[in-house]
């Protein structure tokens, strides 16, 4: 019946069955050793016989309670130690498969924090063994503080498995940004449930770039020269963008009239009366075309004129209002000029200046 008080009659105590043993497989294996020792005296031989069917029996039950017990490992988020207890299981059930998913509840957890936090700067080395403890680096200004919520978060994910949070200036060598842990991880799964899924939500949520063209697009260039220098290495032909910013960057502000006609800027949206005073602002599209949008007044009347780029002759122009074509661009003495043509004759008929006021 297993009971473990029996172990005494064959020397034993409770302290020599094993993990993965049971009292009864120690007592049934004693008495197989003493039963094939008499031959075939009397029963002898199916009494063996009895004994080995009741140590397969015994192996079933210790399998059970082991699965049983990496279970609930698994349930109390001791990830490491649930998979490696399903490992040493081997084919038994479905063990396999519960070894791979106590790694990816892991992975899932770990996954979370990614799409819920800003994790610029953090960068780990993920451990699946039990005696190794997961390392989270945080790294640069940009990076949560040690008592952030994020921080809090990454060690939180990591269930009952060892983890610790250091703060460096910079990471390990060798050590991957905390995206690249976690994709490693899933990735090691071989597809198991939802891994690919969630290895697309952390390349979109860790795809910062999308802040960088969101700016341009608004025209906030400063703003995009701010993000390049924090995070350009992460941006693919970041020396291009950078070219562009700073060739850009000076037609966006204020301006104030210096001299000049000041009806043309009203005139090209079909307005009357005078412009004394505007604003410009530069959208770049994530091809890096651009566009200087200009916001004028005429009176208490506010409008709006979009100017497009020649490359070949450095200027924006607007040929939207025939036969007048208008042009705006930065002279050698720092202001913005603004000149009417005639589209069929190129004839200058009128220019205006402004003297910038403040950078936008």
């Amino acid at each position: 019946a297993g009971d473990a008080s029996a172990l005494s009659q064959i020397g034993k105590t409770q302290e020599d069955v094993k993990e993965g043993e049971t009292a009864a497989m120690l007592l049934y294996r004693a008495a197989l050793e003493t039963f094939e020792g008499l031959g075939d005296h009397v029963d002898s031989a199916a009494c063996a016989a009895r004994c080995r069917a009741g140590i397969a029996a015994q192996e079933k039950i210790a399998l059970q309670q082991a699965y049983d017990t990496a279970a609930a490992l698994l349930e109390e988020r001791h990830y490491s130690e649930a998979c490696r207890r399903f490992r040493a299981l081997g084919n038994y059930g479905n063990s396999g498969e519960m070894a791979t998913e106590a790694l990816y509840r892991k992975a899932l957890a770990l996954c979370d924090v990614i799409r819920e936090n800003d994790v610029r700067g953090v960068y780990s080395q993920l451990s699946t063994e039990p005696d190794a403890a997961s390392r989270f680096v945080l790294t640069g200004d940009q990076a949560p503080g040690a008592d952030s919520a994020c921080a809090q978060n990454l060690l939180d994910a990591c269930g009952n498995d060892p983890a610790e949070l250091v703060r460096a200036d910079v990471p390990e060598e060798g050590m991957p940004t905390l995206a690249d842990a976690v994709i490693g991880m899933f990735n090691s799964l071989n597809g198991y449930r939802e891994s690919a899924a969630c290895i697309q939500s952390i390349l979109e949520a860790t795809d910062h770039s999308k802040d960088f063209y969101r700016l341009c697009a608004e025209g906030d260039l400063a703003g995009a020269q701010e993000w390049l220098n924090a995070w350009g290495d992460s941006l693919e032909d970041r020396e291009v963008w950078q070219e562009r910013l700073e060739h850009f960057i000076p037609y966006c502000g204020s301006w104030a009239v210096y001299s000049g006609d000041m009806s043309i800027i009203p005139f090209i949206a079909s307005r009357e009366g005078f412009c004394y005073e505007f604003q410009t602002r530069v959208i770049l599209d994530e091809e890096g075309e651009p566009k200087l949008h200009l916001t004028g007044y005429a009176g208490e009347e506010e409008f709006g004129v979009d100017f497009y780029f020649e490359p070949d002759r450095d200027f924006f122009y607007n040929n939207d209002y025939e036969p007048y074509s208008y042009l705006m661009v930065i002279n050698s003495t720092g202001r913005m000029s603004t000149m009417m043509y005639r589209v069929d004759t190129g004839a200058l008929l009128t220019s205006c200046e402004y003297k910038r006021v403040y950078n936008g």
